[in-house]
């Protein structure tokens, strides 16, 4: 599975069961989910109307894996072969706007007028393709995007994705050198189009090997690639650096000084069917321990961890406890009642003991005895401690 890079993914609705979108990705499948259709969905008004109103209802779209593929021509085909597809099918309400395919993301004149462009209703700033050139050549004419994205009275997100080429991706298409000369602008004064992360779109190779190498302790602490990449605003392949595909010399400099090559096993997780998950669920029912669980599912103790508590795919918990009830907490958590709440405060404000050795002494995470000492995390403590005893730094 390692060389399928690309997937294409359908986007359901559990209250009708209908395909509601079809899309692409190479990135993470379950971070492309979250980041982009678990909460809100900007590049789509269509889709983000549907998220916002299953939210009402503490419902969220289903993630289904289609197909993987290795090369981008495959999956660009294989994307537009599933909208045409489903756009008339009885088990589908597609409100994709455009036809698919990442080299070709144009779309019918019929379809547009049919569907009204959501790419079109995203802003007022850009309503025909002179709008997008006049904006795209006041950036080039400037070298601080405050001051244009100022004159323009947008918000520097919408600018971001904009000068991206993330939005109003058919008339970019009418306007391929210009966007090359954008992006290539942004690269040459070192503006960031990231956002809140990312970098300019454009592949940034020259990106220094110092900077780089700072992927393999980051990972090591159990970021993911892509989050990795965001933060260190770099267009490689961060599983590629990890891995030695990508400037081996990184790899061998890590090896070198010591550590453990990296796992990269877990990358790989992601490809667990929801299936599996949702018997994970049923297993934690009957009371089998998480370690037990990650190993007849295969995958990591922290990432079974992270479903049954509900941070990884929240809709399978959401779903299985739908049906069969709130999910039944492990001895550990029962042990964390308010009695060990308490005792973080004696041991704070009357020991002296600091959060570290707090955590270690009681077994518990530094972040949670930081919670319940700011009153995060089970504020009744904190206010019946303060109302009894006060706090004494």
């Amino acid at each position: 599975m390692s060389d399928l890079k690309f997937h294409v993914y359908l986007l359901i609705d559990p209250t009708t069961e209908l395909i509601r979108y079809v899309g692409q990705s190479r990135r993470d499948p379950w971070t492309n989910y979250y980041s982009r259709y678990f909460t809100e969905c900007k590049h789509n008004n269509w889709l983000n109307n549907i998220i916002q109103k299953l939210k009402g209802q503490n419902l969220f779209l289903k993630l289904k894996i289609e197909s993987w593929h290795a090369a981008e021509d495959e999956v660009n085909e294989q994307e537009k072969k599933l909208i045409s597809f489903y756009r008339n099918h009885p088990q589908a309400k597609l409100v994709n706007v455009l036809d698919g395919g990442r080299k070709g993301w144009k779309s019918t004149k019929q379809w547009l007028r049919l569907r009204n462009d959501g790419m079109r209703e995203v802003s007022k700033y850009v309503r025909n393709r002179q709008d997008l050139e006049n904006i795209a050549t006041m950036f080039l004419e400037n070298t601080s995007k405050k001051s244009v994205v100022e004159k323009i009275g947008c918000t520097e997100q919408y600018f971001n994705q904009l000068i991206r080429g993330d939005l109003h991706i058919d008339l970019w298409e009418e306007l391929p050198q210009l966007l090359d000369k954008v992006l290539a602008h942004a690269d040459a004064h070192n503006i960031s189009l990231g956002g809140l992360g990312g970098g300019s779109g454009t592949p940034r190779d020259d990106r220094p090997d110092d900077l780089i190498y700072k992927s393999f302790e980051m990972y090591s602490k159990g970021l993911t690639g892509h989050k990795i990449k965001e933060i260190l605003d770099v267009g490689v392949n961060i599983y590629d650096v990890l891995n030695g595909t990508t400037r081996p010399k990184l790899l061998q400099r890590w090896i070198e000084e010591g550590n453990a090559p990296p796992d990269l096993t877990r990358i790989y997780e992601y490809q667990i069917s929801d299936d599996s998950l949702y018997e994970a669920l049923d297993l934690k029912s009957a009371g089998m321990k998480h370690e037990d669980i990650a190993q007849h599912v295969g995958c990591c103790t922290e990432f079974i961890s992270k479903v049954i508590r509900g941070k990884i795919r929240a809709y399978i918990k959401n779903e299985w406890e739908l049906k069969n009830g709130k999910l039944p907490k492990n001895n550990r958590q029962k042990r964390l009642d308010d009695s060990v709440g308490f005792l973080i405060f004696t041991l704070k404000y009357e020991n002296g003991i600091n959060e570290n050795q707090i955590a270690s002494q009681l077994n518990v995470s530094r972040q949670y005895v930081h919670k319940i000492l700011k009153g995060q995390n089970k504020p009744h403590i904190k206010e019946q401690w303060e109302k009894e005893k006060g706090l004494r730094v």
